[in-house]
């Protein structure tokens, strides 16, 4: 299954997760559980086989994933149980993506990535995050990393948007400009 088709089918299992733990008033213990367990799956190779051998029936995966569960909230329970019955266990981890993803579209967050050409220009990082926040209309979440590629300035990726105002970006607007004729020299 290609990694597209994955995260679309991921998101769908995320959303109806989401749903029947918000209505069941226990979202909020349900992700800490689910990234647990990933991480479980990710550090267990003898689970990982286990989960992937298509020649075990749902039964023994289910058994396999029962310490894990314990304690889990019921609906989380209910939804891991569907996944392996449905043959879909091995998607957890785009699921929990997916369901971060979710989290963050119902409480108006939007993540982003700050790339900074030097570690001096921290102190900018409120000043960009008010300013990007403002621009993008919701709560911005940033994860800060220093490129010195970049040669100065930042690049800031959020939303399913970029904002290149780096010198390596300016300079390959001049580039394309002088190549191929491009009037985004400026931008």
């Amino acid at each position: 299954m290609r990694s597209l088709e994955r995260r679309r089918i991921a998101r769908r299992y995320a959303r109806a997760l989401v749903d029947a733990a918000v209505a069941a008033g226990v979202f909020s213990e349900v992700l800490p559980v689910l990234e647990a367990l990933v991480e479980a799956v990710r550090l267990d190779p003898h689970l990982r086989r286990v989960l992937a051998a298509r020649s075990l029936p749902p039964s023994a995966k289910e058994a396999a994933l029962a310490e894990a569960l314990s304690g889990a909230p019921e609906v989380l329970q209910r939804f891991i149980r569907l996944l392996v019955r449905e043959g879909r266990i091995e998607l957890l981890p785009e699921v929990l993506d997916a369901v971060r993803a979710e989290r963050d579209r119902r409480e108006g967050v939007v993540r982003g990535v700050l790339e900074l050409a030097r570690p001096e220009d921290e102190e900018y990082v409120p000043q960009l995050q008010a300013q990007f926040a403002a621009r993008l209309g919701n709560d911005l979440r940033l994860e800060v990393r220093h490129v010195p590629e970049l040669i100065a300035g930042f690049r800031l990726r959020a939303g399913g948007v970029l904002f290149d105002g780096s010198a390596a970006g300016q300079l390959e607007r001049v580039r394309r400009h002088l190549v191929f004729g491009e009037q985004t020299v400026n931008s």
